[in-house]
């Protein structure tokens, strides 16, 4: 991983060692620390993929201003200098399969499978100076920590399961607090957890049979279609204002051979009116992450031909013209800017 400071004319920093080869990771709260998974890089050739979580310090040391109503302490940033990294969670009877950081950086969700019984599968939860406890729940798919770090959005069956981890992280008992049907992934919430973006595959409509809808869900239960295509919806992120969503979806192509075109949109979520910022080329596999205030998000596009570890150009793309278009939570096309680093899922620290 490589830590890239563009208020710094580009500086950059290595974090990890060459003997590590990084899977996946995630930005703590304050952008002091990366939580992340990775393989001796000599195994990497072997196709036995059995990760270690750790963390790694970024050097990076803010200071949030206190906050004298807050529920719990915030965050403390480390001061350990860059690059020093450390082990927090190794699989010796279960294989990492995936994780996720709570937004307060003090519970940590993994997914493991047993190396030798692949049917006991299941969830696990690490809270902060305690031990790791298993959830009593149906083993499920992706899932997602809310932004209240206190409650876990999970694929289960045919939709997605809402379960508690304040008693799971102790106890390991897990009740479902609800059930959504028919929802196959939730792409993101929104900051105050009261409304989640997802996609319905709608199976259940035949006159939208074979397409994907990006669909709002409250927690009310009300739901309202923002998009729908005859391809599919790969991945929706909300603005820090919580007034637009972004999502990358495509569509498919009148031609001879099968083919997908991605494209990039916005939303403006009072009006409900879109604008296509970006269209790329057909057969690409694209990422996206908004910036931390909303001004700009950071994409890579890959052809589906190339390796999945292919490093990729990294590009800048600006999404407001004028002042006015950020107040009005309007934004507009530009073009993007690619920036002189290639790598994969570039991800802005908070």
């Amino acid at each position: 991983m490589v830590l890239v400071n563009l208020s710094q004319q580009g500086a950059k920093t290595l974090l990890t060692p060459a003997n590590l080869t990084v899977l996946d990771f995630e930005p703590y709260p304050l952008g002091d620390r990366l939580l992340f998974s990775a393989i001796p890089t000599q195994e990497q050739s072997t196709g036995i993929l059995d990760p270690i979580l750790y963390q790694v310090s970024t050097g990076l040391a803010p200071q949030p201003p206190e906050d004298p109503i807050a529920v719990e302490q915030p965050p403390v940033a480390v001061t350990d200098p860059p690059g020093t990294v450390n082990a927090i969670l190794a699989g010796s009877d279960y294989q990492i399969l995936a994780f996720d950081l709570a937004p307060n950086g003090r519970t940590l969700v993994v997914q493991q499978v047993n190396k030798v019984n692949p049917n006991d599968f299941g969830t696990w939860v690490l809270a902060e100076g305690q031990d790791l406890q298993r959830l009593s729940t149906e083993p499920g798919g992706e899932f997602l920590i809310a932004p209240d770090s206190e409650t876990l959005l999970m694929l289960q069956g045919q939709g997605t399961a809402i379960i508690p981890l304040d008693a799971a992280a102790t106890t390991g008992e897990a009740e479902r607090l609800d059930f959504l049907p028919e929802f196959g992934r939730v792409f993101d919430l929104t900051s105050n957890g009261t409304t989640a973006a997802m996609v319905d595959f709608n199976q259940n409509n035949p006159e939208l049979r074979f397409t994907e809808s990006l669909v709002l869900v409250n927690n009310q239960g009300e739901e309202t279609e923002l998009l729908n295509v005859d391809g599919g919806i790969s991945d929706a992120q909300f603005d820090p204002t919580d007034q637009i969503i972004y999502a990358l979806a495509s569509r498919v192509l009148m031609t001879e051979d099968y083919q997908e075109q991605p494209f990039l949109t916005a939303v403006n979520l009072e009006t409900q009116a879109g604008v296509e910022l970006l269209t790329l080329p057909p057969q690409t596999q694209a990422t996206m992450t908004v910036a931390p205030d909303g001004l700009a998000l950071l994409f890579t596009a890959m052809n589906l031909s190339d390796t999945v570890t292919s490093p990729q150009p990294i590009w800048l793309l600006p999404l407001f013209t004028t002042t006015e278009d950020r107040f009005a939570a309007t934004p507009s096309q530009a073009v993007p800017q690619p920036l002189p680093y290639q790598g994969l899922k570039p991800t802005w620290l908070p």
